[in-house]
């Protein structure tokens, strides 16, 4: 892949982007991947970057409702000011307010790109009903560009979009490589939201069948479908330890202060798919290696050169994992090592200048 060269400014006309997506707050997955977009463009020489936020409270209907109502209003007014037009979509924002943006470019004779995050989006698309399909796959479905985060979407999709490209999840690097955690690798954590898909009861299980001088910590924000009671009841006999939540200049120094990342997801729960959890590519940053359950798009950014992957529910798979490691110290310095060189294919940077190469093809195409 060839960098854009951006600063041929002279010979390059300005090329103007018109974004609609979710900025923070609140904090989620989304939201920072389309702030890591925006913050990467914003300084390109020959960018000319508006950005219509769709941002509204969490679980807020009519916060959200207005907010998509507002962008819509606001694409009849932006969009024949533009050259391209980019949608950065949540599920519902994509059923909602797509149709009605890819309507609009095409009023105005403009590209559509449109990108699609995580890693469940075939479910979430046959479990529409057949009436949305149909005006999905007559709309916005047929939009220039869409890209996905995960292989397996792209194979799917590539029969229902013009041209599909990949993009992965994605975060800013290189950054310098820290000091490895001090003594055995016997720390281990969980960092994401707390729920139930995301194997949380597995993880108390994990920490029991370690030996005494492992510790287990988990951080994340609640208020989805764990109690801080039902964490009392486990951790009345389990080891392991809920510490809370972080925010996000928090999350460097604490990984930092760990030698495992576990992530066993758990699909069978409510069906949810992974796509690249960003988490896990921050861990790989700093040279933890993962330990994650085979879920969606996760075997696609950790195999055994930066980690390890189990079954889902596979508990003691996950505790022999962090057991060779603690045995064969030169096989941990190795998964560290590995782990850093797969997280630099994730450089929010050299993705985001391939976001701009294929804007301005679809600019200079239109």
């Amino acid at each position: 892949m060839k960098p854009a060269r951006h600063h041929e400014t002279r010979d390059i006309r300005p090329l103007r982007l018109l974004l609609f997506g979710y900025l923070p707050p609140p904090v989620g997955g989304v939201r920072l991947l389309f702030q890591q977009l925006v913050h990467d463009l914003e300084p390109m020489p020959g960018i000319r970057l508006r950005v219509v936020t769709l941002t509204g409270k969490r679980r807020n209907r009519i916060a959200r409702a207005w907010g998509l109502a507002r962008a819509g209003l606001i694409a009849l007014w932006r969009i024949p000011g533009c050259d391209v037009v980019s949608l950065h979509p949540t599920n519902t924002a994509l059923a909602v307010l797509g149709p009605w943006i890819f309507v609009c470019s095409r009023l105005f004779r403009k590209p559509m790109l449109v990108r699609k995050f995580g890693g469940n989006f075939t479910r979430v698309f046959s479990s529409w009903p057949v009436w949305l399909r149909w005006i999905m796959t007559r709309t916005v479905m047929r939009a220039e560009v869409w890209m996905f985060e995960t292989r397996d979407l792209c194979e799917t999709f590539s029969a229902h979009c013009p041209r599909v490209e990949r993009y992965p999840n994605s975060r800013p690097l290189p950054i310098p490589p820290p000091a490895p955690a001090g003594g055995p690798p016997h720390r281990i954590l969980f960092l994401g939201h707390m729920r139930r898909v995301k194997g949380i009861a597995d993880i108390y299980r994990l920490a029991s069948t370690l030996p005494r001088d492992y510790t287990c910590h988990l951080y994340g924000t609640l208020g989805f479908d764990i109690t801080r009671a039902e964490i009392a009841a486990w951790e009345r006999s389990s080891p392991a330890r809920y510490i809370g939540a972080l925010a996000p200049h928090e999350v460097p120094a604490t990984l930092d202060r760990y030698h495992w990342l576990v992530l066993p997801s758990r699909p069978d729960l409510n069906r949810d798919v992974e796509g690249h959890p960003g988490v896990v590519i921050e861990a790989m940053a700093r040279g933890l290696p993962v330990i994650a359950t085979r879920c969606g798009g996760i075997g696609e950014i950790v195999d055994d050169s930066c980690g390890r992957l189990v079954e889902p529910g596979d508990v003691q798979g996950m505790a022999a994992a962090v057991a060779e490691s603690a045995a064969r110290p030169e096989t941990y310095r190795r998964l560290r090592e590995g782990a850093r060189a797969r997280a630099a294919r994730h450089d929010s940077r050299t993705w985001s200048r391939r976001f701009v190469e294929i804007c301005r093809e679809l600019s200079d195409g239109r």
